[in-house]
């Protein structure tokens, strides 16, 4: 009898590794996007300094740092916030104490994707901000 070794890509031993490996990066993909962090909407009070300094941020793709007084932990001004941020913002309100809010990168460019009321999320919010700052940030020419 002829007994041939099968190797290579049509080899059964190939195939199940091969499917073994899709398998285990399927299941990365889907752990990396069960740790993405789900975002909330609350309302803060920002300064238009700390306007620009968000939109300097999302333009430049950069994490963000803005120092908020008790008074400013509520307000117009509509962020995406993380639950780890909301709970801390109640802490902070609870004891009458400011905080610094960091927003990371993803976060920012989160709320740069994100509609609401048909627009861009961070249009809204940043509407008073010098326009050609708007339009780098959601790339148009201004």
């Amino acid at each position: 009898s002829t007994h041939r070794a099968v190797t290579g890509a049509g080899a059964p031993d190939a195939r199940i590794a091969a499917d073994s490996a899709v398998a285990v990066v399927a299941g990365q993909h889907a752990r990396r996007r069960a740790r993405r962090a789900a975002y909330m909407q609350h309302g803060l009070t920002l300064s238009m300094g700390q306007k620009e300094n968000l939109a300097k941020a999302v333009g430049d793709g950069t994490s963000v740092t803005l120092r908020l007084s008790s008074d400013a932990l509520d307000g117009p001004d509509m962020l995406m916030l993380t639950k780890t941020h909301l709970t801390r913002i109640m802490e902070k309100k609870a004891e009458g104490a400011g905080m610094d809010l960091t927003l990371s990168k993803n976060q920012l460019m989160a709320m740069k994707r994100a509609k609401m009321g048909g627009g861009p999320f961070l249009g809204a919010l940043l509407a008073g901000v010098a326009a050609p700052l708007i339009g780098k940030i959601f790339g148009f020419g201004v």
